[in-house]
Order: structure tokens, then C-alpha cells, then sequence
């Protein structure tokens, strides 16, 4: 990061420049962000990022349980 200006590799097309960030954020509880998860995709001007295909959280055991029982059964209110 250069003043304020984060420069890298564009998680899009590649390039290596000047960076912009895209937050997605995930109404789930999580240990890997607070208060809740996200993705974050760092990419160059000239590209539009687009929402991940798959995330990886890190979850309690127990509200992994709750989770999975409300979709089983059709619980989870979206």
C-alpha cells in the first residue's frame, strides 16, 4: 500500500496496478470477521468484480448444528 493507495495484482483480468476493493457482505455470524462475514475482491478500475462463487467461513460447531437443522427442514428465513 502506497499513501493511502493499494497496488497488486487485479483479482479480475490480472493486471498489477492501482487497486479499488468490493466488499460482499454475508448476514452470518463468523470468527474470521466481526461482527459479520465477508469477501473482499481487490481489482483495478477497468474491471467490474463480480460476487464470489464459493466462501469460506469459520464457524462454531453449534451454530453450524442450527444452521444446517433450519435448512433441513426449511426454517431459515432469507
Amino acid at each position: 500500500m502506497v499513501e493511502g493507495i493499494e497496488y497488486g495484482k487485479c483479482e479480475v483480468c490480472g493486471k498489477e496496478g492501482a487497486l479499488q476493493r468490493t466488499y460482499y457482505h454475508y448476514d452470518i455470524k463468523c470468527k474470521c470477521h466481526s461482527p459479520n462475514h465477508f469477501e473482499v475482491i481487490s481489482h483495478c478500475s477497468d474491471c467490474k468484480p463480480q460476487e464470489p462463487e464459493t466462501t469460506r467461513i469459520t464457524i462454531d460447531t453449534d451454530s453450524l448444528k442450527i444452521l444446517i437443522k433450519c435448512f433441513k427442514f426449511n426454517l431459515l428465513i432469507l
